[in-house]
């Protein structure tokens, strides 16, 4: 695997980090699964991926952004559904929290001095 392409993995965590630590703070709620997708599933991905490079070993397909291995193929179509994921995800929950918290209504003052007018209003 290509160092560029690992550190796109390594911002796909980071993303989905960023984002539940957020709404943790937001929402006092650790969602710590998403899409199905949790760290099972992750631990899972771990071992398929040690595994497909052992049995791969150092493929690499020739592209007009250099030599790619398979590896490098799946690593960047994860980053673009974790990316894409983000901001959807932010943009719902964005939504979602400005519903719930409206600012409040601006209020007149009640004292008429504050409104330039004397005791009896004028």
């Amino acid at each position: 695997m290509r160092f560029d392409t690992a550190c796109l993995l390594l911002m796909s965590y980071w993303l989905a980090a960023l984002y539940t630590f957020i709404r943790a703070l937001a929402t006092r709620v650790f969602q710590i699964s998403y899409f199905g997708i949790g760290p099972t599933e992750i631990r899972i991905g771990l071992a398929a991926y040690a595994l497909a490079a052992l049995a791969l070993g150092p493929l690499a397909l020739d592209t007009r952004f250099g030599p790619l291995s398979p590896l490098d193929v799946i690593a960047i179509a994860i980053f673009a559904a974790v990316f894409g994921s983000f901001i959807a995800l932010v943009c719902t929950e964005g939504r979602r929290l400005a519903r719930l918290e409206r600012p409040p209504e601006p209020s007149l003052p009640r004292e008429p001095w504050a409104l330039g007018l004397d005791a009896d209003g004028l």
